[in-house]
């Protein structure tokens, strides 16, 4: 797994993962149990953009109360 990052609030939880495999990379984002985007990039630069943007929620979230695990 390249990225993993979990956030919770209460009982709420969000989920960033990057997760490496022979033909690229799964970009996922979790609410709770839903899974609310799920894409496949070929190319990392394609995924660097995906990872900024999870990095800028995870800190927004943060900054919200949200605890990272």
């Amino acid at each position: 797994m390249f990225l993993n990052r979990h956030l919770v609030n209460a009982a709420h939880e969000r989920r960033f993962l990057v997760v490496h495999d022979a033909g690229g990379w799964e970009v996922i984002e979790k609410e709770d149990s839903a899974v609310v985007r799920h894409v496949h990039r070929r190319r990392w630069q394609r995924v660097e953009p995906e990872i900024q943007q999870f990095d800028t929620t995870a800190d927004e979230l943060k900054r919200l109360g949200w605890i990272e695990h």
